[in-house]
């Protein structure tokens, strides 16, 4: 019988470089170890494996965060935490990927004025509405 974090020791050993992630047993969040060179095992805890590329996006992913890569000229979401690491490693410990904490969306408001001068864009329709001489438009923008 196979240790239950076999392949990541047999992943980490092939490729020191990876980053080791863990979760504590008395904690929610996960977080990086403090030596990537070791994988100290501890049975109450869990563990995950990426590039170093990629250790702000896993954390965030494996904290609840979306995340998304690129496959085939798109971006595309990492499925939820559900995703073991025997099925997913390969997107966050290939160097060559393309990985993103997913952008969220905002509405913001911008002045379009009757000289052609677009002012903004503001963070409510009330500050927008406030400038004389122009057209409110909602806009989104990505943060």
């Amino acid at each position: 019988m196979k240790h239950k974090y076999y392949e990541m020791i047999v992943a980490k050993a092939n490729n020191m470089d990876l980053v080791l992630l863990y979760r504590a047993d008395t904690s929610e969040l996960w977080r990086r170890t403090i030596s990537d060179k070791a994988f100290p095992i501890n049975d109450t805890s869990e563990y995950y494996l990426c590039h170093p590329k990629h250790a702000e996006a896993c954390l965030h992913w494996l904290n609840g965060g979306e995340v998304q890569y690129i496959f085939v000229d798109d971006w595309v979401d990492v499925r939820g935490i559900a995703c073991l690491w025997s099925s997913c490693y390969g997107v966050f410990t290939r160097g060559d990927r393309e990985i993103r904490i997913k952008p969220k969306k905002e509405k913001r408001w911008v002045v379009y004025r009757t000289d052609g001068a677009v002012l903004g864009p503001f963070d409510s329709y009330e500050m927008a509405d406030g400038v004389n001489n122009g057209q409110v438009i909602e806009i989104e923008v990505e943060v």
